[in-house]
């Protein structure tokens, strides 16, 4: 029945529009509000343009990227994914992105006592070394302010304004916060996770390296 916001400070890996050095990170911010339905509203973001993973995963696809992803070391634009993720991310929705990530350094490091901006290392760059890593936590009581079966009728008709709400597309579906991610959890659930052949390849060795007991092969067979 609470309203969970978690949020962390990262290494700066972040430019602000003309930069060519990063100075604040693509910090994470998560909230989960109850709905007392089926779907959660969760909404889970990094404060890029995209998150850094997704350039991992398109240079070990061999794509481009979009320009606006991402720049190269000097900070230019680039549809390099392996420049890009060498070089520094783009905030989300420039100047708003850049703020909102300034605003989580300061909850999560700054007024918690734990590290900020240059404090912070990359897991990345030196996946051995502690990141230093700030995180806050806040946790609201909505029942405070209403009861939970007004809280559940008033959510109710919220978000069922959102669904009823047109699209240029008639076939095209409004989809919530955390709606896509939670059906694809069900659909996982239920077939199992599609993995990329290089992937796949890369957790085989590491299972054999480490000799661990169940093999992928087996697990998708």
């Amino acid at each position: 029945d609470m309203i969970g916001i978690a949020m962390s400070n990262v290494a700066p890996n972040m430019v602000m529009t003309g930069g060519s050095e990063p100075i604040t990170g693509n910090n994470p911010i998560a909230v989960a509000v109850p709905t007392f339905g089926e779907i959660p509203f969760v909404l889970d973001i990094s404060l890029s343009a995209v998150a850094g993973g997704k350039l991992l995963v398109a240079a070990k696809n061999g794509e481009e990227i979009p320009l606006g992803w991402a720049t190269d070391k000097d900070g230019r634009p680039t549809t390099d994914p392996k420049a890009g993720f060498d070089g520094h991310l783009v905030p989300l929705g420039g100047h708003k992105g850049y703020g909102l990530s300034l605003l989580v350094d300061i909850l999560s490091g700054v007024i918690t006592g734990g590290s900020f901006q240059h404090a912070l290392k990359s897991m990345y760059r030196y996946p051995d070394d502690p990141s230093n890593t700030a995180h806050q936590m806040i946790v609201l009581n909505p029942l405070a302010l209403l009861d939970r079966e007004q809280l559940r009728d008033r959510m109710e008709q919220f978000l069922a304004t959102i669904k009823a709400a047109p699209r240029w597309d008639a076939g095209a579906e409004m989809l919530l916060p955390g709606e896509l991610e939670f059906r694809c959890e069900q659909e996982r659930r239920e077939q199992g996770i599609a993995l990329p052949v290089k992937v796949f390849e890369e957790l085989r060795e590491l299972g054999a390296e480490l000799n661990v007991q169940m093999s992928l092969d087996a697990m998708a067979a």
